[in-house]
């Protein structure tokens, strides 16, 4: 085509390229890829269809350059500032060069320039090299849903959460998280230190709560300590409360008003003694007891009528340890006086042989009517019972004390004995031998049984509960039976030693199984190193009757802790996964009650499989087909649909009108199309129309 040139302005055509040439002539000239001719003269020009700028663009103040089909994104100088203005959508600025930064420059205050903040590829995250300073009322906000604001209100700096919890962390070896504030005196004082080197809180200033405000201390606030307005109050709800004084020789002392004014100790904890002492004298009211010993086995107290001295469990023991001086027993006469009942003779006592002597026919009676006494005339010694069944003690060193009675038969028979020959003071402590069929009845009907008969040991309860109970502290319940091979081993066990009062364990040693079901169907078992669960018949099911709660599958984290891998959420009735699902090759992942959608691998290739009736139908209102590398193989949105060639390029598009292919060669027919190299089946253009050669 013949150049056609008005002024200036000139439009050609040179090799296949059209070029648009303004204003060669000037100093300011913007020209877009000039004929071969002028390159010479032009300098620097662009190609229409692609290439390298090779010199500067200029525009001048106020001219925009302009991009987008809508001229969306606008840059431009005013001859004051500078612009960019964006008017529909994001504005992106990326870089894209690897471990490369995004740096912020601007005046530095002397004539020349700094960073103030980067963007930093290689360390990914953002370095500022200036102060950040946010004007009054302007909050800096952080997570998606601005949940953490921080900023300044005119009076007061404030940092404010709205989700989750507030975490102040300082990760720093051995370094603090430390709290300051004015000292009152324009200066700055540490209140409060959380030491990281010494692994606790540090109090620098005195801590104030007002009434009625509670210092509440444990995971469920069990330990509460405030001050009513009239009183002050320490609250525990769990567990013990302790106070412990670890200075040497140092004492805890309580002190009280003493009725005059002043304050006097009542009692203190003498540690340099290491007992309790008092200073005043103790009242306890009518029913209250003393309680001695962990399950306040010894109990003093005094009903209002009575006084009593009860001990629950193992011996009550009463000692006087001044050499040879008794330990007597006296109660009222009968007549207005005191007498003695019986005495522990401490001058009586030989060596380790203690005495208790009851003075000649005092007696000692047992039953509300004394049906069994005991006593000593001056003469005989006797046991007299006259109701009920008749105890004999007999401690004869390695004899035994044997329980008879009328055998039905007008003789008597050995019901029980204490069997003293099998004591030996380590492994047998005590041995009470019943003969085989000889049942031990307890209840008032004799509702429980204990027997062997001669084969067999039962245990039987015909009423009520019945209940199994280890008081020890720390002490375990075991369950041991024959190990298969002449021994015994313990199947499993109550362990007390691990309660904690919140927790109670039932534990089963490595290898013992917990067999449910007459087959032992289903059985839960850890052989030491591995947990199992095994049902041999019929489903497993596992099932949350909870409302709106879960079933949680929780598993080793690969840094010490557990993490969620799914869940079965009740609250919303569908599966959650936290955790990415891995299918080994050749497992399908299907969907559809007959399996008809499947997604898998088969160690060379991948599937997106769709075996049953219907469609395959992938919605979305863009739908983006790419190669790994990220370019376009298909493309639609808005109802037009696009395919790609490698490298990106776009050869074939929909429209509202019909189809736009790129990349066709024009011909004037079949035989052109033929001879320019095409073959049947190839397109190509003729004008404005598409045509395939056939």
């Amino acid at each position: 085509m013949a150049n056609i040139k008005f002024s200036d302005f000139t439009v050609g055509n040179t090799e296949g390229d059209i070029d648009f040439v303004v204003g060669y002539k000037g100093a300011n000239n913007i020209q877009i890829s000039p004929t071969n001719l002028l390159a010479s003269a032009l300098g620097n020009y662009l190609p229409l269809a692609g290439g390298t700028m090779t010199g500067n663009v200029k525009f001048n103040d106020n001219i925009e350059l302009r991009l987008g089909s809508g001229a969306d994104l606008k840059a431009y100088h005013s001859g004051t500032h500078t612009y960019f203005d964006n008017n529909v959508g994001d504005l992106y600025i990326t870089q894209k060069a690897e471990d490369k930064d995004i740096i912020f420059q601007a005046d530095d205050g002397s004539g020349g320039n700094a960073i103030y903040f980067q963007l930093d590829g290689s360390e990914t995250n953002i370095l500022f090299s200036k102060p950040a300073r946010f004007v009054d009322s302007i909050s800096v906000q952080l997570g998606t849903d601005a949940d953490l604001t921080i900023q300044h209100d005119n009076a007061d700096g404030k940092i404010d959460n709205f989700t989750g919890d507030l975490k102040i962390r300082n990760f720093a070896d051995d370094k603090d998280v430390i709290f300051q504030s004015d000292d009152g005196a324009g200066g700055l004082n540490t209140y409060l230190t959380i030491d990281g080197g010494a692994d606790r809180t540090v109090f620098s200033r005195s801590s104030r709560h007002n009434d009625g405000v509670i210092a509440a201390f444990g995971s469920n606030e069990d330990l509460q300590i405030y001050h009513t307005g009239t009183g002050a109050v320490i609250q525990n709800a769990t567990g013990n409360l302790t106070i412990q004084q670890d200075h040497n020789n140092s004492d805890i002392i309580f002190r009280c008003d003493d009725g005059s004014g002043g304050t006097a100790t009542y009692f203190y904890l003498d540690g340099g003694n290491v007992l309790n002492r008092f200073e005043k004298s103790a009242l306890f009211a009518d029913n209250v007891s003393a309680n001695f010993g962990n399950s306040f086995d010894l109990q003093i107290y005094h009903d209002g009528s009575n006084s009593y001295i009860d001990n629950i469990s193992n011996h009550l023991v009463i000692q006087n340890q001044a050499a040879n001086k008794d330990i007597i027993f006296k109660s009222d006469d009968g007549g207005g006086g005191l007498i003695t009942y019986f005495l522990l003779d401490g001058s009586l006592a030989a060596g380790s042989i203690p005495v208790t002597r009851f003075p000649d026919n005092s007696k000692l009676g047992f039953g509300d009517s004394t049906d069994l006494q005991i006593y000593h005339n001056s003469t005989a010694s006797f046991i007299n019972n006259d109701g009920g069944d008749l105890n004999i003690a007999n401690y004869a060193n390695d004899k035994d004390i044997r329980f008879f009675c009328d055998d039905g038969s007008g003789s008597v028979a050995e019901y029980f004995r204490l069997d003293g020959s099998l004591v030996n003071g380590s492994s047998i402590l005590g041995a009470t031998r019943f003969p085989d069929k000889s049942k031990i009845y307890i209840g008032d009907s004799g509702d429980l049984e204990i027997f062997h008969n001669g084969s067999q040991t039962y245990i039987e309860n015909y009423t009520g509960e019945f209940n199994i109970t280890q008081h020890a502290n720390d002490g375990d319940m075991l369950f041991k039976c024959d190990d298969g091979s002449g021994g015994v081993t313990t199947y499993f066990f109550l362990d007390g030693s691990s309660a904690t009062g919140s927790n109670e364990y039932t534990v089963w040693p490595d290898s013992s199984n917990i067999a449910i079901g007459t087959g032992k169907d289903l059985q839960l078992y850890h052989n030491g190193s591995t947990s199992s669960i095994y049902n041999n018949t019929g489903n497993l099911v596992i099932t949350n009757a909870a409302d709106d709660s879960d079933i949680i599958f929780k598993s080793d984290d690969g840094s010490g802790g557990t993490a969620t891998y799914f869940a079965l959420d009740g609250g919303i009735t569908r599966t959650v996964v936290y955790k990415n699902f891995n299918f080994q090759d050749n497992v399908k992942l299907e969907m559809g009650t007959g399996a008809d959608l499947q997604l898998y691998h088969d160690g060379s290739n991948s599937y997106i499989k769709d075996t049953g009736t219907g469609d395959l139908r992938i919605w979305a209102d863009s739908p983006n087909i790419s190669t790994a590398s990220g370019n376009k193989i298909f493309y639609g949105n808005n109802g037009a649909a696009e395919l790609y060639f490698t490298g990106g390029a776009k050869k074939f598009e929909t429209t509202s009108t019909g189809i736009k292919v790129t990349g066709v060669s024009e011909y004037a027919d079949n035989t052109a199309a033929i001879a320019g190299g095409l073959t049947t089946g190839d397109v190509y253009r003729t004008g404005d129309l598409l045509k395939i050669v056939h």
